[in-house]
């Protein structure tokens, strides 16, 4: 017995990055499962009814003078929208988003983690960890991943906030000369960030201008290149954020509150108290959480590595954690303050802000390694960490805690993936059945089922059509399938 226990030990110490990395894979599993359980919901039928049959250059006038100066997110509508080819497509899209998150921190990983050993799976495992913790922690996926409009405006944008900065860094690793080749993908990439939404664009352009700052500094040979960088930048942000459908759309969702009895002017103190609670409230509950505790705990010595290999602290002269950590806090304020005057996008926003914290926290991490790096503490904490045994065992408790039910999503997708997801599917094929029918005859009033609580997934839920005909996307469906009413029965 002894004997087969030493074996499965030796086993399982051979065996341990391998193991973690399938563990990784299955809890992204559900996440890639469900994504072909999707359907088109609200703004993916307007973008087609509002628009159908236009070209690009009256498609794009009518978004961005009517609503929205995102002109990344139009195009992106336009051209890659599924509604335009056929509604099987859009179970590729929340594939296609969670495979760009995974690539963009992969390349984010690339750059800056050379491990001696086992080079690719500790790539891959770090990579898997931070796409896994925001799966299992993300306050609405339905909005931000199974919604194709949400997606498209909230989600793909950060994947490439992290591809820049993947390929900033490689560009400031050749210290003496200028890579034009790569200066000219920021650019690219910098014009596509700031063209989708305003929470994204204030973080990037945030970053990169302490960047430029820092390269008058640090890296005098790319100091002007990043200036004009930023310049592009700024110029871009006020191509989307002047914009007339900017403004239209603010004025629209002001006069929403306004009618509600909410003024920004008369309520600034209940506003600004309200916002700062539900920070603190989500701050909270992501600090809280053990899981990201653990992942931070095995993040420290991969920070030691960084920072014995990039030497931060000589290279970046904003290195202070409690510096950082009040810039951070002060944005995220800025941020929920704008939510809750704007009250009508807080959910989705709050998958935003989640992955927003998620990367500056483990930034923060890094700072405290870097400012402190000679403490005993941090040599002390080393040492315990390089005890392969406990290392392997907090990592099996850390993928344990990700498949209990608990306040994690991943219990919740495999549940919804295996039981709810194919009823879910039956449905809504026979809901297309009823309304292609009553197209093909030309019927103008039609009935068809609401979706019962056991056909409601806790992932991808949103909402419904309703009994009252005049309901907004019981009208988006009508239009969409050449209907005159739509009625929904129980």
């Amino acid at each position: 017995m002894i004997t087969l226990l030493k074996g499965l030990q030796s086993w399982i110490f051979l065996q341990y990055p391998k193991l973690l990395v399938g563990g990784l894979l299955l809890a992204v599993l559900p996440f890639v499962g469900l994504s072909f359980y999707v359907h088109p919901y609200y703004d993916d039928f307007k973008v087609y009814t509002y628009t159908q049959g236009l070209g690009f250059v009256q498609f794009f006038n009518y978004w961005y003078s009517g609503w929205t100066g995102a002109y990344t997110v139009i195009g992106w509508w336009f051209f890659a929208n599924p509604i335009f080819y056929s509604f099987f497509a859009f179970k590729l899209i929340p594939l296609l988003y969670i495979l760009l998150h995974w690539a963009s921190i992969y390349a984010l990983v690339v750059v800056l983690v050379h491990p001696a050993r086992h080079i690719h799976q500790t790539r891959l495992m770090i990579s898997l960890s931070f796409l896994v913790i925001y799966l299992s922690q993300a306050p609405a996926l339905n909005q931000t991943l199974y919604w194709y409009v949400g997606a498209t405006a909230y989600y793909l944008p950060v994947s490439f906030v992290l591809f820049f900065y993947a390929l900033f860094i490689r560009y400031l690793s050749s210290a003496h000369q200028v890579n034009l080749w790569q200066y000219t993908g920021l650019v690219g990439l910098s014009i596509f960030i700031v063209g989708t939404t305003p929470f994204v664009i204030v973080w990037h352009v945030g970053l990169l201008g302490l960047f430029t700052i820092n390269a008058f500094y640090k890296y005098p040979k790319h100091a002007y290149y990043l200036l004009a960088l930023l310049l592009i930048t700024l110029a871009m942000t006020w191509v989307n954020l002047g914009s007339t459908g900017g403004f239209v759309r603010a004025q629209a969702l002001k006069n929403q509150l306004a009618q509600q009895g909410i003024s920004f002017e008369q309520n600034t103190f209940k506003l600004v108290t309200l916002s700062c609670y539900f920070l603190l409230y989500h701050l909270g509950n992501w600090l809280s959480s053990s899981v990201l505790l653990l992942a931070s705990v095995f993040f420290i010595p991969v920070a030691v590595r960084l920072e014995q290999r990039f030497n931060i602290q000589s290279k970046i002269i904003f290195t202070h954690p409690l510096l950082f950590l009040v810039s951070v806090v002060s944005m995220l304020c800025g941020f929920s303050l704008i939510v809750h005057y704007f009250h009508s996008v807080s959910v989705r926003i709050w998958n935003i802000f989640f992955l927003i914290f998620l990367i500056n926290w483990f930034i923060f991490i890094q700072l405290i390694v870097t400012h402190y790096i000679r403490s005993q503490n941090i040599a002390a904490l080393l040492k315990v960490l390089k005890i392969k045994p406990l290392m392997i065992t907090l990592s099996l408790v850390w993928l344990w805690l990700l498949f209990v039910p608990s306040r994690y999503n991943i219990h919740n997708a495999y549940y919804d993936w295996l039981l709810v997801a194919p009823v879910y599917e039956k449905a809504m094929q026979n809901r297309y059945k009823i309304l292609l029918d009553a197209q093909k005859h030309g019927k103008q009033e039609v009935a068809i089922p609401i979706l019962s609580e056991r056909e409601k997934s806790k992932i991808m839920f949103i909402d419904d059509i309703s009994t009252d005909p005049n309901y907004h996307l019981n009208k988006l469906y009508g239009q969409y399938f050449g209907i005159k009413q739509v009625k929904g029965i129980k």
